[in-house]
């Protein structure tokens, strides 16, 4: 199905995979117990069947010298997390940001950003200079 869609498909001998330890290759059938893989050699604890899919990536890499990208999980620029409380619901700067225009349009609070007019029938009111004449 993989060779289908244009993937690439190598075979790889999945003997022992399961029982390898990935921290430091000791290989041992006591090692797993069912879903569980403890190394009998360094202590290593994990599931078996991701141990195993880490062994056979692991083999395909040396097998076939493929080069591998690793991909950043998590963006260097974000904040860190923060805990909530119980009753707390995360709110970004940028949702506050927005909800305090929109108030702000609501209430008819002059610090909001408008119109060039209405900007400038403000500042008139607000330095008791006289609005001009229109035609």
């Amino acid at each position: 199905m993989a060779s289908l869609s244009g993937k690439i498909v190598l075979k790889i001998d999945p003997r022992k995979t399961s029982q390898t330890c990935i921290a430091c290759g000791h290989i041992d059938a006591a090692s797993r117990n069912g879903e569980k893989f403890v190394c009998t050699n360094c202590g290593h604890l994990d599931d078996a069947n991701l141990q195993a899919a880490r062994n056979i990536k692991a083999k395909a890499v040396n097998q076939y010298g493929l080069l591998l990208k690793r991909i950043k999980k998590v963006r260097q620029d974000l904040p860190k997390p923060k805990q909530l409380t119980l009753f707390e619901t995360p709110i970004s700067e940028l949702t506050v940001s927005k909800r305090r225009q929109h108030r702000a349009l609501i209430r008819g609070e002059r610090d909001v950003p408008g119109n060039l007019g209405v900007q400038l029938d403000l500042f008139n009111q607000d330095n008791n200079i006289p609005k001009p004449d229109t035609l």
